[in-house]
C-alpha cells in the first residue's frame, strides 16, 4: 500500500499516518484492523505535536470502538481543550 510506503519513507509525516489509520479503520476494508488503526492514529497525533484535532478525534473514535472508555474520555478532554468551540466534540 502507498500509505505504508509513505510512513516508512517519512515516519514523522502525520498525514501519512492519518491516512493509513483511515484505511485500516474503514469498515468496508476486508482487512480492517482497529488495533493497527489505533497505532497509526497515535503516530499521527504524536507527529503533529498533539496540535491537530483531526487525528485526535479519529484516535478517540477507534479507541472507543476498541472498548477503552477511559482512554476515549481522556482523548476527548484533550480535544475539547484544543478546540473548545467545536460543536462536534
Amino acid at each position: 500500500h502507498a500509505f505504508r510506503e509513505a510512513v516508512h519513507a517519512r515516519p514523522g509525516y502525520a498525514a501519512a499516518w492519518r491516512n493509513l489509520g483511515l484505511l485500516l479503520a474503514d469498515p468496508n476494508n476486508p482487512r480492517r484492523d482497529l488495533a493497527g488503526a489505533r497505532d497509526a492514529f497515535s503516530r499521527a497525533v504524536e507527529s503533529s505535536g498533539r496540535r491537530d484535532p483531526v487525528p485526535l478525534l479519529l484516535l478517540a473514535k477507534v479507541v472507543w470502538e476498541l472498548g477503552d472508555l477511559a482512554a476515549t474520555k481522556s482523548l476527548l478532554a484533550e480535544l475539547e481543550a484544543l478546540q473548545p468551540t467545536d460543536p462536534r466534540i
